[in-house]
């Protein structure tokens, strides 16, 4: 952006933990749990430091000749971080998926002061609530304002409340997405009974 520039570095003392699937996108992702986030942002001519900033970072790789095929309907990807725990879930949905169903669910918990998983679920271990769904009219699309990801022993709650469009789509050659951001600065929930 005009009138901004960063320098920023992500700091995490764990290993990293690796997300895959074939089918319907091929990818591997390479996920770092609980870190911090160091250095200063410039906007407009003054500096900022950071003083407090923690997060989570990961790196998705597409496999294949052709990076983003478009026999996907879309994804649903999410990070929650509580005091004790840290939630990622990726949920891939295929053409035939529509809005209802996803062919690939991953959920990983970690400890969010070590970074060690504490449990892994996938495909029908895991259910997903999308409710609240808003009508995206200018992309075509809708999306949830609600989503909670539960397992037999986990349960993840988020509420959408800042969204952030994304509109990379390029009518001429029928390929792109139209990327849906969205931050919940308060009050998502883990619930896990393990």
């Amino acid at each position: 952006a005009n009138g901004m520039e960063m320098n920023l570095f992500f700091r995490t003392n764990v290993d990293k933990t690796i997300d895959h699937a074939d089918q319907p996108l091929n990818f591997t992702t390479y996920e770092h749990s609980y870190g911090t986030l160091h250095g200063s942002i410039l906007l407009d001519g003054k500096r900022y430091y950071l003083t407090k900033a923690e997060g989570y970072m990961d790196h998705m790789i597409p496999v294949g000749e052709i990076p983003w095929p478009m026999y996907m309907h879309g994804w649903t990807w999410f990070e929650v971080t509580t005091k004790d725990y840290q939630a990622v879930a990726y949920a891939v949905r295929s053409l035939g998926n529509g809005y209802n169903n996803y062919s690939y669910k991953h959920l990983t918990l970690l400890n969010r002061h070590n970074g060690k998983v504490l449990a892994e679920y996938s495909a029908d271990e895991i259910g997903i609530n999308e409710t609240n769904w808003k009508d995206e009219s200018k992309f075509g699309r809708k999306r949830p304002n609600r989503v909670v990801f539960s397992a037999p022993d986990l349960n993840v709650s988020v509420n959408a409340e800042s969204i952030i469009y994304f509109n990379r789509s390029d009518p001429s050659s029928n390929s792109g997405f139209v990327d849906f951001r969205a931050f919940q600065p308060n009050n998502a929930t883990i619930q896990f009974n393990g």
